[in-house]
């Protein structure tokens, strides 16, 4: 275990990576992980020729260009593209949102190995409309196209398209090789739309070395989406599409996605499974990724029938994939809150901590399997 930490870290966190080199783990039982914490204290966004850009603290980096959100007078325009697995890591599940309800929702895909001449794969979204709990009841339609069944380690063109015939330019992302013994992921928390310096390097991370399977971001997203209308939450996932519609984008609720019953986190992201992206589960190489919410425990005003839901599902997902190590031998669970921590934040690591791990919430069973 190689751990490499800044003196910045302790203040302020932009991403923790975590890259796992899982080589023949059914033989060796062995794995090399490399922590690096980059620290988010001295970014700087700047506006050049009218266009948006993130400067990261490495003046080698390039600068990271923020997409244009667009206008309220291109409302078919698509707009916070990102991915996600579906059921297995063949599947992606490709999300984006428009102001107005389009006639003909699409994602068209192909393999960059096929010849020019070779027709695109074409998928129909599922079109949802959400409406923020603000006051001013600002409405979009989340789409969602599934690319099902995909060649394993082959790289994709894809795009998306309101009306079939205008489509949004191309963009390209990599299936896992299930062949590979071995997976890499890039996992932050906390990650919000001010300051986000830590950016021109992820994607130089993702774009020019490739390295991650996926991202995964472990709650708290934009300080806070919600705000303004919803804008910030516009604005936000607008910043991730350089890299989100690259690579796999996993989530996990925090807490600051709590407001009108976390309705953002529910409506802009696409999980695997029905739990409305609250607790579900996806094996990814020899990783069986597994994410909870640590929220049901803290925000009972919305009810607590979710709690024995989630646990029930939880106790099941996990006596299943402990039957399956000879595939998956990692099981690695996130949640937003900690169940162990060593400051003296007397709140999250003391109280709070205390009741994820306590019998009255029903979870102490599962946590000592």
């Amino acid at each position: 275990l190689h751990l490499e930490q800044n003196q910045a870290c302790a203040e302020s966190v932009s991403y923790l990576i975590i890259m796992a080199l899982l080589t023949e783990l059914h033989r060796s039982r062995l794995a090399l992980l490399l922590l690096c914490c980059i620290s988010g204290a001295l970014g700087r966004d700047l506006t050049i020729g009218g266009r948006a850009y993130i400067q990261s603290t490495s003046r080698w980096l390039p600068l990271y260009p923020v997409p244009r959100l667009p206008s309220v007078k291109e409302p078919s325009e698509p707009r916070n593209i990102h991915l996600s697995f579906g059921d297995t890591e063949r599947d992606i599940v490709v999300t984006w949102s428009t102001v107005s309800k389009v006639s003909l929702p699409l994602a068209r895909f192909r393999a960059c190995s096929a010849p020019p001449h070779q027709p695109w794969q074409l998928a129909t979204a599922r079109s949802t409309k959400f409406v923020d709990g603000g006051p001013l009841k600002s409405a979009q339609w989340i789409h969602r196209a599934k690319l099902l069944n995909l060649s394993s380690g082959e790289r994709y063109n894809y795009s998306v398209s309101s009306d079939g015939s205008v489509w949004y330019p191309a963009m390209e992302f990599r299936v896992p090789n299930v062949s590979q013994a071995q997976r890499s992921f890039a996992v932050f928390g906390d990650f919000g739309l001010a300051n986000a310096q830590s950016l021109p390097r992820l994607l130089d991370d993702v774009t020019r070395q490739r390295m991650y399977d996926a991202i995964v971001h472990v709650g708290d997203f934009a300080y806070d989406m919600p705000d303004e209308n919803g804008a910030v939450g516009d604005r936000f996932m607008q910043m991730l599409q350089p890299i989100a519609s690259r690579v796999p984008y996993m989530t996990c609720v925090g807490n600051h996605e709590e407001k009108y019953n976390f309705s953002h986190y529910r409506n802009r992201f696409s999980m695997p499974g029905s739990s409305e992206n609250f607790f579900y589960s996806v094996n990814i190489g020899p990783v069986h990724l597994v994410s909870i919410s640590n929220e049901f425990y803290f925000f009972t005003n919305y009810g607590t029938a979710q709690l024995g839901r989630q646990y029930r599902w939880l106790d099941a997902d996990l006596r299943e994939a402990n039957l399956n190590r000879t595939a998956a031998p990692w099981i690695v669970l996130i949640g937003h809150r900690p169940l162990y921590c060593s400051n003296n934040d007397s709140r999250d690591c003391d109280w709070g901590a205390r009741t994820l791990r306590s019998d009255s919430t029903g979870t102490a069973g599962v946590w000592s399997r």
